[in-house]
């Protein structure tokens, strides 16, 4: 009987194996093109995608209409199920925020055109719904940049609202977007609050910068009162930086991903900073140096609009040049953990926005797509298997490891390269425990053979996973070690 169950689980693993090769699962872009791009995915129950971003559509041939919000549904295929414009078709619509709600809705927050940019907020339900839609007073060149759920399930947003001069501004609603009070903080004259976050005080954490330099911290009371402020570089630094994402912590320490100009080269480094409760900062760990020269492509750095779970993930492109276009996905250990090209060199620029783990172990980035002969961009969706391989490569199929299964334990692991390279070998049990690392330099053309011995790592059977890691890709291989009576 034993024997029995063990042939099962191998024919078990063997399928799982088979469908972790998938590649490219669909490619999608579709609308005019006129500056139409997807900022947000969620992955539903059953399967389906909801996309939320903008939209403009023509009035004729040549003449667009102001952007609205937008939304859609797609199936786990890539085939549209429904899709919805908000907002006024004559008026300026246009999202800059997406949460999902406690209540499992989507909040987006905006900016919407009346007889100024006011600021705004809309609440969809998963089948398109309106739950609310509002529209706040403000002085010329207002808007929501960022919204949060608060501690007292309500919203709070970060806005800049103008006259008698562009400022951060708090502004704090309830459950049915009905405003409740307003916080105008004029001691930062231009400056955007790009993120804001509720704190585990009741009070509220933002990020934000004078365009490109200058970035400042900012911590409020739970009435929007100014706690403390910080700036990580000097208040008139010359540091090119873009704040790229903000993960608050229960003891009130945060981390924050910056986009930072290298002070001794032209390109960008990627710093992960760490700040403790007051923001002073504790930690900086840069985990990807000279970027653009390294990879031959502009960088602009995307996080999803949450707090960190176990990983998130970096969009890297620039949608007006043709270069290489990225995604990583970072651990909280700051280690790059996955990335796959996109774009190839000269090709169809595609600018990625945002980037979601999908049930069934694979990738889903949303974005904008421009053709050689577009003015402006296309809705864009791609999704990869498990193993997130854009193209099929050589890399996956020249390393493997036999006997596997492994009666006893020992096997080898074997390696044809087509370049010189050193190949980080790690092996973990199923529980994700590392048993096992090594590292191997394999000559180009070469066969290369690494013996294993996971008895003397690990007394038991059963299933491990094997990650081996080059300069430029991760692969994950399921390994299978018979129990013995």
């Amino acid at each position: 009987m034993r024997i029995l169950l063990n042939i099962f689980f191998v024919i078990c693993i063997g399928t799982i194996v088979q469908a972790q090769t998938q590649s490219l699962m669909f490619e999608k872009t579709w609308g005019m093109p006129y500056n139409n791009f997807i900022v947000y995915a969620d992955e539903l129950s059953n399967g389906d995608y909801i996309l939320i971003g903008r939209c403009s559509l023509f009035a004729d041939a040549m003449s667009p209409y102001p952007p609205q919000f937008y939304m859609c549904r797609m199936d786990q295929n890539g085939n549209i199920l429904w899709e919805r414009n908000y907002g006024n078709p004559n008026e300026w619509d246009q999202q800059q925020t997406v949460i999902k709600t406690k209540n499992e809705n989507y909040l987006i927050a905006g900016v919407s055109l009346t007889a100024n940019y006011f600021p705004s907020l809309l609440e969809l339900d998963p089948n398109g719904n309106v739950i609310f839609f509002k529209v706040y007073d403000a002085d010329y060149t207002g808007g929501a940049l960022s919204v949060a759920e608060t501690k007292d399930s309500c919203f709070i947003m970060a806005c800049v609202l103008g006259v008698p001069q562009n400022s951060p501004t708090l502004i704090k609603a309830d459950r049915n977007g009905n405003e409740i009070w307003r916080k105008r903080q004029d001691s930062l004259v231009n400056y955007s609050p790009e993120i804001i976050r509720a704190t585990s005080d009741s009070g509220f954490l933002v990020v934000g910068g004078a365009y490109t330099y200058n970035a400042y911290i900012a911590k409020y009371f739970s009435d929007g009162n100014l706690q403390w402020i910080k700036y990580p570089y000097g208040r008139n630094d010359t540091v090119g930086c873009t704040i790229a994402g903000l993960f608050t912590h229960e003891d009130c320490t945060f981390e924050m991903p910056f986009a930072e100009e290298n002070t001794t080269t032209t390109f960008t480094d990627t710093h992960w900073k760490t700040f403790d409760s007051n923001g002073n900062q504790v930690n900086d760990n840069i985990i990807i140096s000279n970027f653009a020269l390294d990879f031959n492509s502009q960088f602009n750095f995307g996080i999803p609009d949450y707090d960190m779970g176990d990983s998130v993930f970096i969009s890297t492109s620039n949608p007006y040049a043709f270069g290489t276009q990225w995604i990583m996905e970072v651990d909280k250990n700051k280690n790059v953990t996955y990335k796959t090209r996109i774009t190839e060199p000269d090709s169809s620029s595609k600018f990625l926005i945002n980037t979601i783990r999908t049930s069934d172990g694979g990738y889903l980035s949303v974005g904008q797509m421009f053709e050689p002969n577009d003015d402006w961009g296309r809705f864009y969706v791609v999704k990869f298997g498990p193993d997130g391989r854009y193209q099929s490569d050589e890399f996956l199929e020249s390393i493997n490891a036999y006997p596997n299964p492994s009666a006893d334990g020992n096997m080898s692991l074997t390696f044809d390269m087509t370049k010189d390279d050193n190949v980080q070998v790690d092996i973990y049990t199923s529980e994700g425990k590392l048993i096992y690392s090594n590292s191997i330099f394999c000559s180009a053309n070469s066969h290369t053979e690494l013996p294993v011995r996971l008895y003397e790592i690990s007394a038991n059977g059963g299933m491990y996973i094997l990650q081996a890691r080059t300069s430029d890709a991760v692969i994950r291989k399921k390994l299978v070690v018979m129990r013995q009576n």
